[in-house]
């Protein structure tokens, strides 16, 4: 597990996280993987590329973004940042 003080590399969770979706285009710099990842994380726990009648409430959308994370290939600290980050923005959400 990485050190508090340990920079992430968004720009490998970015790549990381378009193996999880085969039909989602996720266009990026590297300047800007951050932003893109935590503009498409919190989109997805919101629900937002689905109609807004058939939108699930954020906990099950954060309970499936977890499940496809932990099922996925990716090494064990990629899925542990990107659910990190699952979490923060999750908690985000609730807080505002």
């Amino acid at each position: 597990m990485k050190d508090m003080n340990e920079t992430i590399d968004y720009s490998a969770l970015l790549t990381a996280y378009r193996t999880l979706w085969v039909n989602r285009p996720l266009p990026a710099s590297d300047e800007k993987s951050k932003e893109v990842l935590v503009e498409i994380i919190g989109r997805d726990i919101r629900d937002e590329n689905t109609h807004p009648r058939a939108r699930k409430n954020p906990y099950v959308k954060f309970y499936l973004a977890a499940k496809r994370i932990a099922d996925s290939k990716m090494n064990d600290e990629k899925k542990m940042e990107l659910i990190k980050i699952h979490i923060s923005i999750f908690e985000n959400l609730e807080n505002n």
